[in-house]
């Protein structure tokens, strides 16, 4: 086992992350102005090709039964966002 070097974590840990965030986000941007929303589907796409090799088995039908549930709980505060801003 090694030993960590607090160094390097305090480094780590003293990046400037607004500003990385920032960035990403900003590059994001560029992405979808050039490129429309394909640019975020070969990501997402890249991403889940990815994931299956790492885990052949993924997802299973519990990630797809979490993720489904999440999906509706978001439905319900967007639906509710909407009632709330319309005055309904």
């Amino acid at each position: 086992m090694s030993v960590m070097d607090s160094s390097a974590i305090r480094r780590y840990a003293d990046r400037p992350w607004g500003e990385i965030e920032e960035s990403r986000q900003e590059y994001r941007a560029r992405q979808f102005a050039e490129h429309g929303p394909e640019a975020a589907l070969q990501v997402a796409h890249a991403l889940w090709l990815h994931m299956r090799s790492v885990r052949p088995d993924w997802p299973t039908a519990e990630d797809r039964n979490e993720d489904l549930a999440h999906h509706v709980a978001m439905r319900r505060l967007l639906d509710q966002a909407g009632r709330a801003l319309s005055g309904r």
